[in-house]
């Protein structure tokens, strides 16, 4: 994905990310999970970060009127070049709650939330959290609106710590 934001002559965002997930169903109600992520962002002084991370993840979680709801955790290595830096590697621990629930035939609000404190300082963390509504067009076609916050409680200097952003989508949902 690529988020571009401009206001006037200043680029506010620029951020491009990308990312691979391989799930193996342990049980029915269990996976085994294994990912690799990549990203840059010049907007944050970001010239490249990749992640590669593996957990469990337990989903179909019993609350009722969700037709998703699923809790994960797993460690990941990540490796961060910031502009005029060295590489930056470290551990961090990854916790996950995402779940969907459907309003009426067509409209769905869903959200997803993710905290990665380092290991072994907790104390330097990032939050990312999404709430979304869709709103299904067709069979096929969704149109989305979500709401994103991403908190970094250590940002590079001249970096704010917070990035709360409002977007639209049109999505191709595929398969079920």
């Amino acid at each position: 994905g690529h988020t571009y934001t401009k206001a006037g002559p200043a680029v506010i965002v620029n951020r491009f990310a990308g990312s691979a997930l391989y799930a193996y169903a342990a049980r029915d109600n269990i996976n085994l999970y294994a990912y690799s992520t990549h990203a840059t962002d010049p907007s944050i002084k970001l010239d490249y970060r990749i992640t590669n991370g593996f957990g469990i993840c337990r989903h179909k979680l019993a609350l009722p009127d969700f037709a998703l709801l699923l809790f994960s955790l797993g460690p990941v290595h990540e490796i961060e070049w910031f502009q005029g830096a060295a590489a930056l590697p470290q551990w961090r621990g990854v916790a996950r709650l995402n779940g969907v629930r459907p309003l009426t035939e067509r409209l769905e609000v869903a959200f997803d939330t993710f905290l990665t404190p380092a290991v072994p300082d907790p104390t330097d963390y990032r939050v990312f959290g999404e709430a979304s509504l869709k709103y299904k067009l067709t069979k096929i076609l969704s149109a989305k609106l979500t709401l994103a916050d991403e908190y970094d409680a250590r940002p590079l200097p001249g970096v704010v710590n917070n990035d709360v952003g409002l977007f639209t989508t049109l999505a191709v949902d595929w398969g079920r």
